[in-house]
C-alpha cells in the first residue's frame, strides 16, 4: 500500500475519533495527517511527510484549541480555584430530578435551606459534598 494511504486512513480515524470526543484536538491532528498524506502523495520521503505533519501541528493546534476554548467559554479555572462562589441554574434532568448546571456541566444538587427550587432558578453554590452541589 502507498504511504499516502496510511496517512489518509490515519486522518479518517482521527476525524471519527473527533466525532465522539468533540475536543477539537483530534480534528487538528487529523488535518495534520491529511497534510502529511498530501506530502506523501507528492512522492517525498518519510522525513518530509513527518515534517509536514509537525509543521501543520504547530500551526493548527494553538488556533484550534483557542477557538474551542472561546466557543465553550472554558477559563481553565475549577470551582475549587474560584472559592465555590459560583452560581448555577437549576435544571430538570431526563429523570425529573433537579440538577444544577455549572460551567457546561450538570451536577446533582441539594438545597442547604431545604427550600423548594424551580427550574431556571439561579442559585449560589456554597460547597460540594462529593459530586453533589450544596446550594442556597
Amino acid at each position: 500500500m502507498e504511504p499516502w494511504l496510511y496517512w489518509l486512513i490515519g486522518a479518517l480515524v482521527l476525524f471519527i475519533v473527533e466525532a465522539f470526543t468533540a475536543t477539537a484536538i483530534a480534528l487538528a491532528l487529523g488535518a495534520c495527517a491529511l497534510s502529511a498524506s498530501l506530502v506523501a502523495y507528492a512522492g517525498l520521503p518519510f522525513g518530509w511527510q513527518t515534517g509536514g505533519f509537525v509543521f501543520t501541528a504547530f500551526l493548527l493546534s494553538p488556533l484550534v484549541v483557542r477557538r474551542y476554548q472561546r466557543r465553550h467559554h472554558t477559563t481553565g479555572q475549577t470551582l475549587g480555584e474560584a472559592g465555590f462562589n459560583a452560581v448555577g441554574m437549576v435544571r430538570l434532568g431526563s429523570d425529573g430530578v433537579a440538577r444544577v448546571h455549572i460551567d457546561g456541566k450538570d451536577f446533582p444538587l441539594k438545597s442547604a435551606s431545604q427550600q423548594s427550587l424551580k427550574e431556571g432558578q439561579v442559585v449560589a453554590i456554597r460547597r460540594f459534598e462529593g459530586i453533589t452541589a450544596i446550594v442556597d
